[in-house]
């Protein structure tokens, strides 16, 4: 019982890692974690956009056939 208990608390605290991030220690690089991950997403698609709209300006009808 103890084995599975401690097994679940394993999963929990991998979770918790994954969404809060991971600090750099000696030989293994930080991670970020799931709200930094969505900003840099939300970052890259902004700027996806600003490129589609670019291209879209340039075509004869606007983008829109």
């Amino acid at each position: 019982m103890l084995r599975a208990v401690l097994r679940i608390a394993d999963r929990v605290d991998a979770a918790w890692e994954d969404w809060a991030g991971a600090e750099e220690r000696p030989g293994v690089p930080a991670r970020p974690g799931v709200m930094a991950r969505l900003g840099q997403h939300d970052e890259r698609l902004a700027d996806h956009e600003v490129r589609i709209a670019h291209v879209e300006g340039q075509l004869p009808d606007g983008g829109r056939s």
